[in-house]
């Protein structure tokens, strides 16, 4: 007896053992159901196959995916701010980008840059959003709906970047909330959406150069149409509270009568007769 439960203690460590290396090393990949099984040489006089295997089926969670808040259509346009350029140097006056399609945690989007001279160029490009790629001329420009302080995000080039905080700003006519980190010795300073994850402000110094942009039109959010904004209502409720109270005013006024002078009457009594 003391022999089977040695060797179901035995067999349960190198199924924990082997179990922990596994999804250390393949967690990201791991998905379905597997049958894991352990083996041991048998113990000296087992005689009990069953005693020498520990076999258990086990179903990894699937690893989280991470969140797109941009759909096919949505577009944003941002305008840059260059202070410090040396002389010559042509940068874009705004940059407008176009979501064309999402797949899994791929957005394709098309990119405009307008030039100072008039002259637009674009370019069609996919990036992932847990990849971190460039879109125009900045990294990152979009990733993960809904990240939250403490998160990290990867932005190519520059590595993971943790979520410094979360704070309200107006962005395109409308006040956001938005999520903020600091990197490259806080040389470097992005604002994201958190809803859409997309960039609404960065700012980004070098060599005494600073190129900022800011979110300035977006169909990724708008005011409401007029009949669902407050002060619509506000004013029919206004002009209604007038007209009813005119109408009753109206009906409360006595009618006046007007009596004719005397002389007047008799003037009409001789007349008839």
């Amino acid at each position: 007896m003391k022999r089977k439960v040695s060797s179901e203690i035995v067999l349960t460590l190198v199924l924990i053992c082997v179990l922990t290396l596994e999804f250390n090393i393949q967690q990201a990949e791991a998905e379905g159901t597997y049958n894991v099984a352990a083996h041991v040489h048998p113990l000296l006089g087992e005689t009990l196959a069953e005693n020498n295997q520990k076999t258990q089926s086990i179903t990894p969670a699937a690893p989280s995916e991470a969140q797109v808040g941009v759909r096919s259509g949505h577009w944003i346009k941002v305008n840059y701010t260059v202070t410090g350029a040396p002389s010559g140097t042509t940068v874009p006056t705004w940059m407008k980008v176009k979501f064309l399609s999402v797949e899994g945690t791929n957005v394709t989007a098309r990119v405009t840059m307008h030039m100072p001279d008039g002259t637009e160029q674009g370019e069609t490009k996919t990036v992932s959003v847990v990849g971190g790629g460039t879109l125009g001329s900045f990294s990152g420009f979009v990733i993960p709906a809904n990240v939250a302080t403490g998160d990290s995000v990867y932005i190519r080039e520059y590595g993971n970047i943790t979520i410094a905080g979360e704070t309200t700003r107006i962005y395109a006519g409308e006040r956001r909330t938005v999520v903020y980190a600091s990197f490259l010795h806080a040389r470097a300073r992005y604002y994201w959406d958190k809803q859409t994850g997309v960039l609404v402000e960065a700012s980004v110094s070098s060599g005494g150069m600073t190129v900022a942009v800011e979110a300035t039109h977006t169909n990724l959010w708008g005011a409401a149409p007029f009949w669902m904004q407050w002060w619509f209502w506000a004013t029919i409720a206004a002009g209604s509270i007038v007209l009813i109270g005119a109408v009753y005013l109206k009906k409360r006024k006595p009618r006046t009568t007007t009596s004719l002078p005397l002389e007047a009457t008799d003037a009409i009594t001789s007349a008839r007769v």
